[in-house]
């Protein structure tokens, strides 16, 4: 890996934006269907069809973000829109809850990806600006290592925090669950057990949408340190 490559500005920038960029979506891509499938009950194949109709989408957007990207919008302007447009999509998870149907989720989905064609392309074509054409493919290949770095990283933090907030939660909430508050000692706990875990699942996965979403609105100011493109350059493929 050449790190020298991150000399540029430009470059740096971007391999921290896609880093944060892969952080915030990809570790959505497994907490979605862990939730359909933990608090919803629905099957794997359902659970995973949550995330198709957002797929369709973004294939469909695709040759629309090559196209304006470099000719009628600066990278940068459209990175600064996506990193936004991310965090108001993934802090708007932050307010569902258990009665949700699948198309409200699908379309939760849909709002997160769309976003996707509008900041690989930009971002692959801007992230060359001052790499040495004998360099491309050690850049290409760095931007891929940080984009799958993030998703990583950003997978195993997301699911130790579901860890620790469901404790946290359900710790909190079982607290006044008590024989001398209005429960007899013959009361099955089974049943208030169950609608606490419920609760405090959705909570858990309502904070770690917060903060994904919180995450993305923060880190936006990033675009503005990335470079104009050259006049007429061209998104590289």
């Amino acid at each position: 890996m050449n790190v020298r490559l991150l000399r540029s500005r430009a470059f740096a920038v971007s391999c921290l934006v896609m880093f944060l960029f892969g952080f915030m979506l990809i570790s959505t891509t497994q907490l979605l269907p862990q939730l359909t499938q933990t608090l919803l009950n629905y099957d794997p194949t359902t659970a995973g069809l949550t995330l198709g109709v957002g797929g369709l989408a973004t294939l469909i957007i695709m040759p629309l973000a090559g196209a304006i990207t470099g000719r009628l919008v600066q990278a940068k302007w459209l990175i600064l829109i996506v990193l936004a447009g991310t965090g108001w999509a993934l802090y708007s998870g932050a307010w569902l809850d258990l009665d949700i149907s699948f198309w409200n989720i699908a379309m939760l989905r849909l709002t997160q990806v769309v976003w996707l064609p509008f900041v690989f392309i930009p971002l692959s074509a801007v992230s060359y600006v001052g790499v040495p054409p004998s360099r491309t493919n050690d850049a290409s290949a760095m931007i891929n290592l940080m984009r799958n770095l993030g998703g990583s990283v950003g997978v195993s933090f997301t699911t130790t925090m579901l860890e620790d907030q469901l404790q946290f939660h359900h710790e909190r909430l079982a607290e006044p669950i008590t024989a001398y508050n209005g429960y007899a000692w013959n009361t099955p706990l089974a049943p208030i057990d169950a609608i606490i875990q419920a609760q405090a699942g959705i909570m858990s996965y309502l904070d770690i949408f917060w903060l994904l979403g919180m995450l993305g609105l923060c880190i936006w100011p990033l675009a503005l340190l990335l470079p104009r493109m050259p006049k007429g350059a061209a998104p590289a493929h």
